[in-house]
């Protein structure tokens, strides 16, 4: 009996190294828009992480202070050991690294399009898990074909205020208001709820790498929806440093008349903002919008 449950732990331990060695392509990948900014899986167990351009000794440290006030030296900069924690809807994969010493250093989630991967860096803290921030993509080194991503993620919304921010909580139980196309395109169907909304629907971050989204908002007068321009978070940085022509210039490249909405990263503070909004912990992803109504704006929206 003793030898077959060795032969089975065996066995179980193997299968979990195979599968997890198929998780994620080899190869180095960069940030499309920055070579100094790569992620190399070496084999099953050790990955390759720089998030910066600055040349970095293997021993130079991360200081980090824990709940208990102890502070923890990061080895970071040097081949972290990785496990696959979990693998969601969209086959992206929950990544943990650990240093020599076996302290966790960064966390990411990964969706695999072989030549292109999605990587959203995870919320690092005490009691913080698997809390996306800002997606992007990473590109492989010497890519032989181009990212086919034809989807969008449309948001209907019945009414919001003038110059409102509001909230959209995913994978939340029993707010099945979404549907998704033969054609891969998903639409969330969002109820007048204040300043706060709940979907069922897991989110992909390429969506937001990608910038894939879509809003609706329903004219009060016709009950038609119409179609409102999207801004990203780095791109509304960007337009809130331009001066009142290049404002202009800009509306009319984006298609702008009366208002827009930013999307911006995901999960704003979750003790201090998300679950005061919310009235109670909210598990799973939460993004944060901006709508933003031009001045001397007739819309019939409001």
């Amino acid at each position: 009996m003793k030898s077959k449950l060795v032969y089975f732990l065996l066995i179980l331990i193997f299968s979990c190294k195979s599968e997890n060695k198929a998780l994620v392509n080899s190869g180095k990948y960069h940030l499309e828009s920055n070579f100094c900014k790569t992620i190399q899986f070496l084999d099953e167990e050790r990955v390759f992480i720089t998030l910066d351009c600055k040349e970095h000794a293997v021993d130079d440290v991360i200081m980090k202070q824990n709940l208990d006030g102890e502070i923890i030296d990061l080895f970071c900069f040097d081949t972290l050991v990785y496990t696959i924690d979990s693998i969601d809807i969209s086959n992206g994969k929950y990544i943990s690294t650990y240093d020599r010493k076996g302290n966790k250093c960064n966390g990411l989630h990964i969706v695999d399009y072989e030549d292109y991967w999605i990587i959203t860096p995870l919320k690092q803290g005490e009691n913080i898990d698997y809390h996306f921030t800002e997606s992007v993509t990473y590109l492989k080194e010497n890519k032989k074909v181009d990212l086919n991503f034809d989807r969008n993620l449309t948001i209907r919304l019945r009414e919001l205020s003038k110059d409102s921010i509001f909230y959209l909580a995913y994978s939340q139980d029993g707010h099945e208001n979404w549907k998704e196309g033969k054609s891969g395109n998903i639409t969330v169907d969002l109820q007048s709820d204040g300043d706060h909304y709940k979907t069922g629907l897991e989110i992909n971050p390429a969506f937001y790498a990608l910038k894939k989204y879509q809003f609706q908002l329903q004219d009060k007068r016709t009950k038609y929806y119409k179609s409102v321009p999207v801004m990203y978070h780095q791109e509304y940085t960007y337009y809130k440093t331009m001066n009142g022509l290049e404002k202009q210039d800009f509306h009319k490249e984006k298609g702008i008349i009366d208002n827009f909405i930013v999307v911006n990263r995901f999960n704003p503070g979750r003790v201090r903002v998300v679950n005061e909004i919310y009235k109670k912990n909210i598990i799973g992803q939460v993004q944060i919008f901006k709508f933003v109504t031009l001045s001397g704006s007739k819309t019939n929206i409001f």
